[in-house]
């Protein structure tokens, strides 16, 4: 969820020199990694490990930031700043709050994250263009689908076991169609970028595909759970979207 929207943004905007693209990628990974001492810091401020690696990662981000604004210009990236903490903040209150695993916290993660998409075309440009936004939204759009999709993998897991839980039925029902009516919608809206935007035509396989998956696996309940190989199995369809996403805007 880091690095696919930055191949995404980076391939929407047609590529870009090495050096800047370095650059990013120094600043991208020094403000994700920076997210974790800063969340062990809420529960334990005085935390001096926290504290050293909170140092480390936002070095790291400032210096491939300072890079790309003084060494190639890049200042228009620094408006990406405002919503990127904004999420950071709201991420923090969720930990502070102890809810790191709702939906809706898991959700703004994924906003957050797609960001790279949009500063990554920056990066690579050099000027912003309405392709910038369309390459978030479409990573957005793919990158929650995993969210709705596990949750009824554990619904029906826990509905299937002997003498489930009252109401397990009725919960896995439900989290199998919030993710159908999610990867329809989806898809749907990816088709109309197509029909009425500037997305290209194979945008819309792997939502297609997805949207297949998630019908496919919320009819057949009772499987086995192993969630390395749901782990896996998404990791896939992520490459698969990356690299039909990338080819679709280059072409």
């Amino acid at each position: 969820m880091v690095v696919a929207p930055a191949l995404v943004g980076w391939a929407a905007a047609g590529g870009g020199s090495a050096a800047v693209g370095a650059l990013f990628v120094l600043a991208l990974f020094g403000a994700f990694l920076a997210r974790t001492p800063l969340t062990a810091l809420v529960s334990d401020p005085s935390d001096p490990r926290a504290r050293r690696w909170l140092a480390v990662y936002s070095a790291a981000a400032a210096a491939g930031l300072v890079g790309l604004v003084a060494g190639y210009g890049r200042w228009g990236i620094l408006p990406l700043g405002v919503p990127g903490a904004a999420v950071m903040a709201a991420s923090l209150w969720y930990a502070a709050r102890k809810r790191a695993m709702t939906e809706a916290h898991e959700l703004l993660g994924v906003a957050g994250l797609c960001l790279g998409a949009p500063g990554a075309y920056y990066a690579a440009a050099g000027a912003w263009a309405p392709e910038a936004a369309w390459a978030w939204a479409l990573c957005a759009l793919f990158l929650s689908g995993p969210v709705f999709h596990v949750k009824m993998l554990v619904a029906n897991r826990i509905a299937s076991v002997p003498a489930p839980a009252p109401g397990a039925a009725e919960r896995a029902d439900r989290a199998a169609a919030q993710s159908a009516a999610y990867h329809g919608a989806a898809a749907a809206a990816v088709l109309g970028g197509v029909v009425f935007g500037p997305l290209p035509a194979v945008a819309v396989l792997p939502f297609a595909g997805i949207l297949a998956k998630t019908l496919y696996y919320g009819a057949h309940r009772g499987a086995r759970l192993e969630l390395k190989k749901v782990g896996w199995q998404e990791v896939g369809w992520t490459l698969v979207f990356v690299a039909v996403s990338a080819a679709g805007f280059r072409g």
